[in-house]
């Protein structure tokens, strides 16, 4: 009987490891993902922040929180959980890469969109604005949400507005073209800065 002891020893601890595992569960994390399921985003959202106030080393809870807040068009929220995760670990990092990237996508076809449109009605280049805006915030590494805000700016007449974004997009790319847009608008404001002071001293 004896040299089936460790067997039944080895048994047990399987058993008890298995039920560890299910206890490290926490109620939140459990609850959380139920809701995600039933895509209940705002409670799935409630469960996931208490277990991250709780075990703010929880990667995993991070990880589905910026998941879930971009269900609610939660950006900053999404970018702010996501960054908490990858401090903990690299365990997520290639699915919150691929979500940001599709959000920033998504966003800047948006823009895109509402530039197109603000031809017709100026008001779309607000929301061309907004939109790109949302795009740098998930990526800020990305020169084309830049330009395109620039140009936002430029078709809106505001000139100078254009000039912040061109500078970020230049800084990352280098790009010949984004330099010249820049060098023609200093050129246009020294002009107009010019004329304005010789104006000025002639009365």
């Amino acid at each position: 009987m004896t040299r089936f002891i460790p067997a039944v020893a080895l048994l047990v601890l399987v058993v008890a490891l298995l039920s560890l595992g299910f206890q490290c569960s926490s109620t939140e994390m459990t609850s959380a993902r139920l809701y995600i399921q039933r895509s209940d985003w705002d409670n799935a959202i409630r469960s996931l922040e208490q277990e991250v106030a709780k075990n703010p080393k929880n990667e995993e809870a991070w990880f589905l929180l910026g998941q879930v807040r971009a269900q609610k068009n939660d950006f900053a929220g999404m970018v702010d959980a996501f960054k908490h995760a990858l401090e903990i670990g690299p365990a997520h990092a290639k699915e919150i890469q691929e979500t940001k990237y599709g959000y920033w996508a998504r966003n800047l076809n948006m823009g895109v969109d509402y530039f197109n449109r603000g031809k017709d009605t100026v008001e779309y280049y607000d929301k061309a604005i907004a939109a790109f805006e949302t795009a740098m915030m998930i990526l800020p590494d990305s020169a084309a949400s830049y330009r395109n805000l620039a140009f936002c700016y430029l078709s809106k007449g505001e000139t100078m507005k254009a000039l912040p974004p061109l500078e970020k997009a230049f800084s990352i790319t280098s790009d010949p073209a984004t330099a010249r847009y820049i060098g023609e608008l200093y050129y246009d404001a020294g002009l107009r800065h010019k004329d304005k002071f010789e104006s000025m001293e002639n009365k």
